[in-house]
């Protein structure tokens, strides 16, 4: 469905975030790169192959039966980013207008660090591969398969007879109801057995030396400097408390922590935060699909909480984010000038205008036609060779409104 909204990239239509995943981000050359992603870590990191026999399933992850679904969602969702697509065409996204400086930055970081971001996607789950458990209500389905309570048990992980039981039950499910898209399939045999799948404590395990040379190989094939692969594990460590602190809603306390913690670690605050906001982002929104009371739902919360946090608790950050995207916004909308022939010393060189006021008013004059394409075009004798450069101009303004409006 689209929506029509003012004022976030001028007069434009955005449409809900599930149907922007859709259309946008789950299409099929996203998603058959990103399983070719995962193949080919999968060979150089033989322990990321678990993830296609790793059990996971509503209500938090109903993309798919094995983690290798989210794995390949948050790829696929990172692609579309880095080809262009748009976080403010989201209706969710562009309803937070006091937001939209936030958005951009943010849409700017997944971009800048497409890299790190690939390997977090790779990582971050590793430690799910050796704590998924399971747990099933007293007299549901699920427990009569075996599926309670294994918080309560000597071992608490899963054995792996009791892994390949959950996906047996999911394919046979499944051979019954053949018309069902994955993510239907995994609302239905939720619906059907109640078995919920956890990994207590999988973020920091993933993080630890269990795990180092997996992180290794997969810094090493990205080429990761040692900050980048620093920040990657000290965000894996902590993304699941990022989840959990964000949830429910705004928290200055947590943002003073995890800022406290970035600061303990020798990171650059500002740096650190960017990243670790970019990997909450795909993780949670692109890579997870919930389902409550049997509706499907994307998770914005923990992101756009993340935000009001900052807000409230680091307002100079907010203040130094406002100034610096002006700046680039002013930069790039001058680089669109200069390319289309309107630079100033190019104008003043055309028209022969002398030093003076009327070099300000001129400029002035050709930035607002530029922006808006209902105003008319007159400079005189020069109005023919003007409305050539201006006309041109404005098609790469309408391209690129994201980048250089104020």
């Amino acid at each position: 469905m689209r929506v029509s909204v003012f004022g976030i990239m001028g007069n434009m239509e955005t449409v809900f975030f599930i149907d922007w995943l859709a259309s946008k981000v789950l299409i099929e050359s996203n998603l058959q790169k990103a399983a070719e992603v995962l193949r080919k870590a999968q060979k150089a990191v033989p322990e990321l192959k678990a993830y296609e026999t790793t059990p996971q399933g509503a209500p938090w992850h109903t993309e798919g039966a094995v983690v290798a679904r989210h794995v390949e969602r948050i790829l696929a969702g990172l692609f579309a980013m880095v080809e262009g697509e748009q976080l403010l065409e989201i209706e969710e996204v562009a309803r937070h207008k006091h937001l939209r400086r936030e958005v951009q930055e943010l849409q700017e970081t997944i971009k800048e660090h497409a890299a790190t971001l690939e390997a977090f996607a790779l990582l971050h789950d590793i430690g799910k591969t050796v704590t998924v458990s399971f747990e099933a209500p007293q007299e549901s389905k699920g427990a009569v398969e075996g599926f309670v309570q294994h918080r309560h048990r000597l071992h608490e992980q899963a054995s792996e007879t009791e892994r390949q039981t959950y996906i047996k039950l999911v394919k046979a499910f499944h051979a019954q109801r053949p018309e069902l898209r994955e993510e239907e399939l995994m609302a239905r045999f939720f619906d059907e057995y109640e078995i919920l799948t956890h990994f207590y404590e999988h973020a920091s395990i993933g993080a630890g030396e269990r795990f180092e040379n997996a992180q290794d190989k997969i810094c090493n094939m990205y080429r990761l400097s040692e900050k980048d692969r620093a920040l990657l594990k000290f965000t894996i460590r902590y993304h699941l408390d990022v989840i959990q602190f964000f949830t429910n809603e705004p928290d200055v306390s947590k943002f003073l922590l995890l800022t406290a913690r970035a600061n303990k670690a020798g990171f650059d605050i500002d740096a650190a935060l960017d990243f670790i906001l970019a990997a909450l982002f795909i993780d949670t929104a692109i890579g997870s699909l919930r389902y409550h009371e049997g509706v499907f739902e994307v998770d914005l919360r923990p992101t756009i909480n993340f935000l009001l946090s900052e807000e409230m608790a680091a307002p100079e950050r907010r203040r130094r984010r406002w100034f610096k995207l002006a700046q680039e916004k002013k930069s790039a909308f001058k680089a669109l000038l200069a390319e289309s022939d309107l630079a100033p010393e190019m104008i003043f060189m055309l028209m022969n205008i002398p030093d003076g006021p009327e070099r300000g008013e001129v400029m002035q004059k050709v930035y607002e036609l530029v922006q808006d394409q209902t105003l008319s075009i007159d400079f005189g004798a020069h109005t023919s060779e003007m409305a050539a450069r201006i006309n041109r101009a404005r098609a790469a303004f309408d391209q690129n409104k994201h980048l250089v409006r104020e």
